[in-house]
């Protein structure tokens, strides 16, 4: 056999086979792209592990992206993926030469008996560290498995052919194997040469399937793999791949054998990680890993240990240093009554994270607590107990704003941006990390831009709303709702939307009075809020409430929805967005108009305003079944599963039966009611 494949990739057989320097020993496996042997580089005098790609894998295009990617991982050097010496052209094919590494596939490691979840975890661990370090480099895997990470003998593991998958460019997109009469044996078989997507079905994303791939697709593989190597089994179970990318794609794994030992924690990062939409997973492949990490048993313990220790030969040095320690001046003193006072007075004016827009330079209460953290001297102790105060005061108010707003009609969006807000004052305050929905990605994202009041001028705009419906005084909130309605930087028809729909007549109070003013001028595309939608261009700043009282179009909506629906079907998702609130502008009341931005939101990942769209919808419409299929669906989908069974039985009892599937996709999930 091993002649006879020698013969068909070199011709005739050579005493010893070489390819450039390499001596060719034994062969190792083979796959879709070629032949894999141990080979011998005398120059260097050690063994290797030398790839062989088949000539029908390797175009001219894809042998010069090949060997780009092998001096890519060439500089990479990580311990936890295997190294690529050397690349080039073999006759019509091209070769790698890489690290042989000795030890057995990951899969076989994780049966071995006696393996504790600590043991599989730190070995995935660092396997995800080298697949970080290659997405650092711009590479991605796509065939990420177990059979592709080696376990040595002292429990180190090298990911294997990182970026080789990407070798032969884009391919077809995967219908090709959803529709093949052998997709029962394709479930385990790398599909490299069958004109089908790159990868493997069984550790496949739902959006690899499709034909598109980012470290977020290698994210999904790799809890994927965890998964098997944890629980003995697949997330998603299925017999051939039909079945299997119709689970995938539902997004809901199966449930973990009874008795398994790994914590729940555990469960629940995974599962995250292997949600259908790329949005909802990690940002990060190391946000993944610093998840997978935690281990509070194993913190406690050393903390307690540290404590133990400490207190030996901390008692006796503290009474000393205590008695050395200067005590506080009055200027320092009074440096740190002025943060405090600062800080309070900047939470008072609504500007908990975001600095006034008209006054950045005055600062926010965030600032000011990292501030008082970050002094030094007699009065640190003082200032740090202070910020530690105002960190929990401020988070508890941000929570109460939050939940004030949260349940009411138009409210969610801006109670979404709240409980963010207390997450930068109390990083672990349980009800805000429930209920903000935030990936750690975004919440470091938006923890840079407040530290360094970095925000754009969109994201200022939202602060000031969030400002605004931050004042306790009902008066006071009324005039500075007007207020932002005023002059050139008004609310963007989105945000009115929602202020119409939570404040009604002081909405359409301050829309009057604004109306007086000169129209805004066009302005450039800018990033929204978390929680906002995008501004839209000035002939769309209209508020919608504006428009209730005689001045409402349903031609026109009806009009705007199906160009916004024309615009989606041709992939332009910001001409139909910028249709649909032209719809709504035409008629506030159109149904269709709200699902339509529901679902344009749903499918970018912004579940928050897909639900807060959602919720409005069932509201004006309450025998709409599909909005309430709809609004399931969103609240499914940030983990509001209250409200989701409650919005799918009332879908199931109006007739639809995606009010059905989704209370059984909710018994899969959280299990009978």
């Amino acid at each position: 056999m091993r002649n006879r494949l020698r013969h068909a990739l070199f011709g005739a057989p050579q005493t010893p086979t070489k390819v450039g320097r390499y001596v060719v020993l034994e062969q190792l496996g083979a796959g879709g792209l070629g032949v894999v042997y141990a080979a011998y580089d005398p120059e260097l005098d050690r063994k290797i592990a030398l790839k062989l790609i088949h000539p029908s894998r390797v175009t001219r295009e894809a042998a010069q992206r090949l060997q780009r990617e092998a001096q890519a991982l060439a500089r990479l050097q990580h311990p936890g993926v295997a190294m690529v010496f050397d690349a080039g052209a073999y006759g019509e094919g091209a070769f790698i030469a890489m690290e042989l590494v000795d030890g057995v596939t990951l899969d076989v490691w994780a049966r071995t008996g006696g393996l504790r979840w600590r043991a599989i975890r730190d070995v995935l661990v660092a396997a995800g560290e080298g697949l970080a370090a290659a997405h650092r480099q711009g590479l991605v895997h796509r065939d990420f498995k177990p059979k592709n990470v080696i376990v040595d003998a002292d429990g180190r593991p090298r990911v294997l052919d990182f970026g080789l998958a990407c070798a032969s460019g884009p391919t077809d997109r995967g219908d090709a194997i959803a529709t093949t009469s052998q997709s029962i044996g394709l479930l385990h078989e790398a599909l490299t040469q069958t004109g089908a997507t790159l990868g493997t079905p069984r550790y496949m994303a739902a959006e690899q399937f499709a034909g598109r791939a980012d470290a977020r697709t290698d994210q999904w593989a790799f809890c994927a793999t965890a998964w098997e190597c944890f629980y003995g089994i697949p997330p998603f179970p299925a017999d051939d791949v039909v079945t299997l990318r119709q689970r995938v794609a539902e997004g809901v794994p199966a449930p973990v054998p009874p008795g398994n030992p790994t914590p729940a924690w555990i469960e629940r990062v995974l599962r995250r990680g292997l949600e259908a939409t790329p949005s909802q997973r990690f940002a990060t492949m190391e946000d993944l890993l610093t998840a997978l990490r935690r281990d509070k048993q194993s913190r406690k313990r050393w903390a307690l240990a540290l404590v133990a220790v400490a207190s030996l030969s901390a008692v006796g040095t503290a009474v000393a240093m205590e008695a050395l320690r200067p005590g506080p001046t009055q200027a320092s003193r009074a440096e740190v009554e002025n943060l405090e006072r600062e800080a309070r007075a900047a939470a008072a004016d609504g500007h908990f994270i975001y600095p006034s827009a008209e006054r950045p330079e005055a600062g926010t209460a965030l600032l000011r607590v990292l501030a008082l953290e970050q002094l030094q001297g007699p009065s640190a102790r003082d200032a740090h107990a202070r910020a530690t105060e105002l960190r929990r005061e401020l988070a508890e108010l941000l929570v109460g704003i939050g939940d004030a707003y949260a349940d009411r009609v138009g409210g969610t969006a801006f109670a979404a941006d709240y409980y963010a807000a207390a997450l930068l004052f109390d990083p672990e305050h349980p009800r805000a990390t429930v209920r903000s929905a935030l990936t750690p990605g975004e919440l470091t994202s938006l923890r840079r831009k407040a530290e360094a009041t970095a925000f754009s001028p969109a994201e200022l705009q939202a602060g000031r709303v969030l400002a605004a419906l931050a004042e306790p005084s009902a008066p006071a909130r009324e005039a500075k709702v007007a207020a932002l309605f005023r002059g050139k930087d008004r609310p963007a028809i989105s945000t009115s939307v929602h202020l119409d729909a939570l404040l009604g007549a002081q909405t359409e109070q301050a829309v009057r009075e604004g109306s007086t003013q000169a129209p805004a001028p066009a302005a450039a595309p800018v990033e929204p809020s978390l929680g906002t939608a995008a501004a839209p261009r000035a002939e769309d700043r209209t508020s919608a409430s504006s428009l209730r009282k005689g001045n409402t179009s349903p031609v026109r909506a009806d009009s705007e929805i199906e160009r916004g629906l024309a615009a989606m079907r041709r992939g332009d998702d910001e001409a139909a967005e910028q249709a649909f609130h032209r719809a709504l502008n035409a008629d506030p009341r159109s149904v269709a108009a709200l699902l339509a931005l529901s679902d344009l939101y749903f499918e970018r990942g912004a579940y928050q305003k897909a639900l807060g769209y959602a919720r409005k919808a069932t509201t004006l419409a309450p025998t709409d079944a599909k909005a309430h299929v709809q609004r399931g669906d969103t609240s499914f989908k940030v983990h509001r599963y209250d409200e989701a069974r409650e919005a799918y039985k009332t879908a199931a009892a109006l007739g639809d039966p995606g009010g059905t599937r989704g209370l059984e996709r909710l018994t899969t999930r959280l299990g009978a009611p």
